[in-house]
């Protein structure tokens, strides 16, 4: 599960930094601590495994409520891959025509989860994806929750430490608590890649 993390660290710094350039490293400017850095980004899997599966404990109780009839939800499912596909792919093309193009991680993001989810749905496994489109909405909660919590801790540490910087991004300012409002949407989309990630290479049911 670690060398996992830190593989999946390894391929968003690519996007974050090299990509998308909304992250600059302030202090990691040696090869020993870049080692260090990715070690770091394996633990993270396991941090967020673990809390999300406290998280979602106790936020049990959300009712099922399914808002798209079976045959859309099939075919939702079905055209994640392509879709996953073209969203992944859009910042590349932005990367080689503009100067800076930090939005477009949400689209970078949401292309290698929906890639994710395809290949969790064609194993026949329950991903996050068809979980909500089935109408079970107790991961959002648990989510919300286990992201919340850490980013509170890891920027706050930030903060006091100085280890990086956000640019090329919105809602850097007001801040909440010292924190730019777009980590706490940041670390939540953290936690959704790493699980679906996670549940994809491993086999493992994670969403419940």
């Amino acid at each position: 599960m670690i060398l996992w993390g830190a593989l999946f660290g390894l391929f968003l710094d690519f996007q974050m930094i090299a990509v998308t350039k909304i992250l600059r490293y302030l202090t990691v400017n040696t090869p020993l601590l870049a080692l260090g850095l990715y070690i770091g980004w394996g633990f993270c899997l396991p941090a967020i495994y673990e809390s999300y599966r406290l998280a979602s404990l106790l936020t049990r109780g959300f009712g099922k409520r399914a808002l798209l009839p079976q045959r859309w939800r099939k075919a939702l499912l079905s055209a994640s891959g392509p879709m996953g596909a073209i969203l992944l792919v859009l910042p590349l093309f932005a990367f080689l025509h503009m100067e800076t193009c930090g939005p477009l991680i949400i689209p970078s993001f949401a292309g290698l989860w929906l890639l994710s989810e395809y290949g969790i749905y064609r194993k026949r496994s329950q991903g996050l994806l068809k979980t909500l489109l089935e109408g079970f909405w107790n991961p959002l909660a648990a989510l919300t929750l286990a992201s919340i919590t850490l980013t509170l801790i890891w920027e706050g540490l930030n903060a006091l430490m100085g280890s990086w910087r956000y640019q090329n991004l919105f809602w850097l300012q007001p801040c909440l608590l010292g924190i730019p409002l777009v980590a706490f949407f940041g670390y939540f989309c953290w936690y959704v890649l790493f699980l679906s990630l996670y549940q994809l290479v491993s086999g493992e049911e994670v969403w419940y």
